[in-house]
């Protein structure tokens, strides 16, 4: 069992780049594997990514991951294929307890073991990438995330295993890599159509606005709340229900 995190040049899974992994194989330990730091290549792609595909892409091997869905992308379209994407810490703290206000994982380290991990932004200065970062404060950055998912997966299982095993492996963990693939497969649209279909919307709408002046006796900018006010509470003599800062709810 091992926990696995990627660092990107950005968050956008359709684009972006892996710049690092990180790997951890028990609590209080991490690794860090620099593709780029400091503005340079420090290990070449394809070394890194065979060494990866024989860990990543082993059955035998439980991968465990902190919203894990971000990482599939991120490797699937560098060419690996995980194969045994077996505990996400995020989908699990949500299905121990869906009251939290949010499950990522600076706030579950907090939330379990009052444990204030390195920001992201402590790390990459406005306007820099995480390639830029000097590699002492890219290991210490992207080894604790690891560290942190083993370590809340520790913590997880069990409490998963006795309430939700069925729920959480059966049903929630092989949702991470269909959501995933459907993201990645994205969808079809066609332009022409959608253009077609403008026209005749605006041409709808256009009706509307006539029919609603000549009912208002007036026109008037329906989207402008505080005419719209007019409209309905002054002319029309309508009951207002609610009060805000800005007048009477429309």
């Amino acid at each position: 069992i091992y926990a696995f995190d990627s660092e990107t040049d950005s968050l956008d899974f359709v684009s972006n780049r892996p710049v690092g992994f990180s790997i951890a194989i028990k609590p209080e330990e991490g690794f860090y594997i620099p593709l780029q730091a400091e503005g340079q290549t420090f290990i070449p792609e394809e070394i890194v990514k065979n060494k990866l595909r024989q860990i990543l892409e082993d059955p035998a091997l439980r991968l465990v991951g902190q919203n894990f869905k971000f990482d599939y992308q991120v490797l699937k379209r560098w060419g690996i294929n995980p194969a045994n994407i077996w505990f996400d810490t995020m989908v699990a703290a949500w299905l121990v307890d869906t009251r939290i206000s949010t499950y990522n994982m600076d706030y579950l380290a907090d939330h379990y073991f009052g444990y204030k991990t390195i920001a992201y932004d402590e790390v990459v200065p406005k306007g820099k990438f995480f390639q830029d970062v000097r590699l002492e404060q890219a290991k210490e950055y992207a080894a604790e995330d690891a560290d942190i998912t083993f370590r809340l997966y520790e913590h997880l299982y069990p409490v998963v295993k006795d309430h939700n095993e069925k729920l959480f492996f059966d049903v929630e963990m092989p949702l991470v890599t269909i959501l995933g693939d459907m993201e990645l497969e994205g969808i079809r649209i066609d332009k022409h159509v959608l253009e077609k279909y403008s026209v005749e919307l605006d041409a709808h709408l256009s009706a509307m606005e006539k029919a609603i002046y000549q009912e208002c006796g007036k026109e008037c900018n329906i989207n402008s709340t505080q005419q719209l006010q007019e409209v309905l509470f002054t002319d029309r003599k309508l009951k207002p229900i609610k009060k805000t800062k800005t007048g009477y709810s429309t």
